[in-house]
C-alpha cells in the first residue's frame, strides 16, 4: 500500500449478528429460556466457530475487488488512483449492501491520507506500528 494516497475504511455494525443463519443450522443454536424455546435466527455471540464463518464470509464477498481487504468487521479500501479507490468503495459498499450487511456510520472513515487498521498507521509512506 506504500504509495498510495488515500484510504476508506468501512467499519461492520454488530459483526456476526448480521448473518442470518440458514433453517437446517438454527437447530444447534436453540437455548432454552424462562419463555420456552429460543432458535437464533442470527449468528449469536459465543460460538466458537462465528469468527472463521464471518471471514470466510466477508472474504468471499470481497474476493475479487482489488485493494479491499478484511479482517472480521474491519474493511480498508484503497486504490493507485483516486478514480480507482472511489470504483473499489463502490464495489465494497455495494456488495456489503446486496449481502444485507449495514456500517457503524461513526466508526467510518472515507478518503483519510492515513488510518489505523489492525494497530498498523497506514499511510502513502507504507504502515508502522500505531501509537494510539
Amino acid at each position: 500500500m506504500s504509495g498510495w494516497k488515500a484510504f476508506s475504511k468501512p467499519d461492520l455494525s454488530h459483526a456476526y449478528l448480521q448473518l442470518e443463519r440458514q433453517e437446517s443450522s438454527r437447530e444447534p443454536l436453540t437455548i432454552n429460556t424462562h419463555q420456552g424455546l429460543y432458535q437464533y435466527t442470527r449468528m449469536p455471540f459465543g460460538v466458537s466457530a462465528a469468527p472463521v464463518i464471518f471471514q470466510r464470509t466477508i472474504e468471499s464477498l470481497l474476493a475479487d475487488i482489488p485493494q479491499a481487504v478484511a479482517f472480521l468487521d474491519d474493511v480498508l479500501v484503497t486504490g493507485k488512483t483516486e478514480a480507482e479507490h472511489v470504483a473499489n468503495l463502490n464495489k465494497v459498499l455495494s456488495r456489503l449492501q446486496s449481502a444485507g450487511l449495514s456500517l457503524k456510520r461513526e466508526k467510518c472513515v472515507s478518503f483519510a491520507p492515513d488510518v489505523v487498521y489492525l494497530g498498523h498507521r497506514i499511510n502513502a509512506a507504507g504502515r508502522c506500528t500505531s501509537t494510539t
